[in-house]
């Protein structure tokens, strides 16, 4: 017999390819995305089906060894929370204990976790078992995935919180930053002949102005980590007069750098332009606080079969292998950004990759001691464009 491609030893009985089958198909619903709830449902249901019973529960310990009810399937006791009697009896006399059934009518494993006993999943048998380790056996390659399951979802859903928080935060945050940008702006207007009153006024607003790029990176991934997306506008323009604008500005910000750029020519296409400059922004403004300050930074724009290239190179410490596998993750930061003591989130190039994927490009980087670090981006002067910047996750 032959079942899902494996062979099946003909001496199994009916019973037991049953249930074989049952754990086959409950473990392809296990792989879906399924909340805390509807893990603990199914397994114990699913568990009682297993073996033709009408009772199932499981129950999970806390560090004190107090077992609570975590869900339950026919059994008529809401609240048999209590704390374990003896912590060296075994798990499946301490949980017969707990639901008055004799031991011989209970089936009874351990829920497993990195090598740590959470909980037990217990059915209770309608007669005593024939086949007690096939039955164990069965049921405990069954815990075995409610459990992986379970820590599954569970950190899903403190991740979706976290999520979700961020971006709260980042949009309640949004005003009392204006209030302090305004602030600034009115000390600066009121007091320009005092040195150290502006020089404090620049300061705040500087300090500003890196918190509202962070807040609006803090938006952006949440948006696309709840699948939320942001639409592309896309529109002409050229992305030559862009990044020398570009170039002009982080020039003011960063007076100790220096520039060599290839920008001869006009490169147009049809790009959602704020979110295009973001890339230009932050290519370069990484190059500029990563790069040797002794050495120039390199840019060049240009266009080549239907593709319009930008390329940002600088000298410096290279960034190693297994973090350019990383370098467009979120919150990942490399080691030259962590000496330097930068301030960033880790989301710009996540971010900035994201943008460039969803105009139908690419951006690639090239790192090594001797020759330095190079990000190229890709992009299709024309062409679909997708409706929303982010990808699903």
């Amino acid at each position: 017999m032959n079942y899902d491609g494996l062979s099946v030893a003909p001496h199994l009985d009916d019973d037991r390819l049953r249930q074989i089958r049952r754990l086959t198909e409950v473990s392809r619903i296990l792989t879906s995305e399924l909340s805390v709830d509807d893990v603990l449902a199914l397994a114990v249901s699913q568990s009682a089906a297993l073996f033709g019973a009408r009772q199932s529960v499981l129950m999970c310990s806390d560090d004190s060894g107090r077992w609570s009810l975590q869900a339950s399937h026919g059994i008529d006791t809401p609240n048999i929370d209590q704390p374990a009697n003896d912590h060296d009896e075994p798990l499946d006399a301490q949980l017969a204990g707990l639901l008055g059934v004799a031991l011989d009518n209970l089936l009874a494993v351990p829920l497993v976790v990195s090598g740590k006993v959470f909980g037990i999943l217990g059915v209770i048998l309608n007669k005593s078992t024939s086949n007690p380790d096939a039955d164990e056996w069965c049921l405990s390659a069954f815990a075995d995935q409610v459990a992986v399951a379970l820590e599954k979802s569970r950190l899903d859903q403190a991740a979706a919180f976290r999520e979700r928080l961020l971006g709260i935060v980042g949009h309640d945050l949004r005003n009392p930053l204006q209030a302090i940008q305004m602030t600034a702006m009115a000390l600066s207007y009121k007091y320009g002949n005092n040195e150290d009153v502006s020089s404090l006024a620049q300061r705040i607003a500087h300090n500003s102005e890196q918190m509202g790029i962070m807040i609006a990176q803090l938006l952006d991934f949440t948006r696309s980590r709840l699948g939320g997306g942001i639409e592309l506008g896309p529109e002409p323009m050229d992305l030559t007069s862009a990044t020398r604008q570009a170039i002009s500005n982080l020039s003011a910000a960063y007076p100790h750098a220096t520039f060599e750029t290839s920008l001869v020519g006009s490169v147009t296409g049809e790009w959602d332009r704020q979110r295009i400059e973001q890339v230009i922004y932050n290519l370069i403004g990484n190059a500029v606080q990563h790069g040797d300050t002794l050495k120039p930074i390199g840019v060049a724009v240009d266009q080549d079969q239907g593709n319009a290239a930008l390329r940002v190179h600088n000298f410096g410490t290279a960034i190693t292998a297994e973090a350019q596998r990383e370098l467009f993750s979120p919150f990942r930061r490399t080691h030259q950004a962590r000496s330097a003591d930068s301030k960033g989130l880790g989301l710009g190039l996540y971010i900035a990759n994201e943008i460039v994927v969803a105009h139908g490009g690419a951006i690639n980087v090239r790192s090594s001691d001797r020759d330095g670090t190079e990000f190229s981006v890709r992009l299709p002067v024309s062409g679909v464009h997708a409706t929303s910047i982010f990808r699903p996750l």
